[in-house]
């Protein structure tokens, strides 16, 4: 998945590690499948106490998106896949004092990621997205 403002072409699926904390951040995150009228699937991992938000997700969409456990789930890992992209979220943005600068800092000089490689870091009031 890419930051905001990308257009991936052919982008089946997106992972959500865990559900963000307004229905508009979720519904921009899995609005990067299937666009074009091609198909496209969301995931989202979530904890049982989370799983208010996804009620709140089916109320804005008036959607009623199904929960299954994780054991239902068979891993299909391929040896050599890559990935190309990758798109951090952080519950977390300006109400918690967090600053662009924090999250830079703590990819290139803690995650030992070049400054080149980190995209852009786009800073919310509840969270905080970046890619590389």
């Amino acid at each position: 998945m890419a930051a905001r403002g990308l257009d991936i072409k052919g982008l089946s699926a997106v992972i959500n590690f865990d559900l963000p904390f307004e229905p508009e951040v979720y519904v921009h995150r899995i609005g990067r499948t299937g666009r074009a009228g091609k198909e496209g699937m969301a995931f989202s991992l979530m904890t049982p106490k989370e799983r208010f938000r996804m009620e709140e997700i089916n109320t804005m969409m008036g959607a009623c998106f199904g929960v299954s456990d994780v054991e239902v789930l068979e891993p299909a890992i391929e040896e050599d896949a890559i990935v190309p992209m990758v798109t951090l979220s952080i519950n977390g943005g300006r109400r918690s004092k967090l600053r662009p600068e924090d999250i830079l800092g703590a990819r290139t000089k803690d995650g030992g990621l070049a400054g080149t490689s980190v995209g852009k870091i786009n800073c919310f009031d509840s969270s905080i997205t970046t890619s590389c």
